[in-house]
């Protein structure tokens, strides 16, 4: 739906509740990247074979209306083995690490969230609360592209 009107629409006629419509997002910061309003920076910048890092992280993050219920959020880096998480089981983080070389292309790694990670804690979550498996899911069009 591309207006609040037809959104609204969508959700009476489906008869969702707030417990029943979910958003996903995903959001990217850069880890190495100097400031481009510092001395510092703009020295930098002058020396001779200076690039400036690109090193992004996305992060997908989910939620319901009700904020009841919070998805583990997803952290994706281009490196499958960092030097920061060497001594660390990627499985006891407090967030779901994937790596991707190009971190801002994750639609494969969408997918793969949805069917095994997503779709399992909502049944979960919904059986739990007697709600009918029945959910709106709002997905920002950044991550599909």
């Amino acid at each position: 739906a591309r207006h609040p009107e037809d959104l609204a629409k969508i959700i009476d006629e489906g008869c969702y509740t707030k417990q029943q419509i979910f958003s996903v997002g995903k959001t990217a910061f850069y880890l190495k990247k100097m400031p481009s309003t510092t001395f510092i920076a703009r020295e930098e910048k002058s020396t001779s074979g200076f690039k400036a890092s690109k090193e992004k992280v996305s992060l997908l993050l989910a939620a319901n209306e009700a904020v009841d219920f919070k998805l583990k959020q997803m952290v994706i880096w281009h490196f499958k083995n960092t030097n920061v998480l060497k001594n660390y089981a990627k499985c006891t983080l407090p967030v779901l690490y994937k790596y991707n070389n190009k971190a801002w292309k994750i639609a494969h790694l969408l997918t793969a969230w949805l069917t095994k990670y997503f779709k399992p804690a909502l049944e979960n979550y919904c059986s739990e609360r007697n709600i009918s498996f029945e959910i709106l899911l709002l997905i920002d069009n950044d991550l599909v592209t």
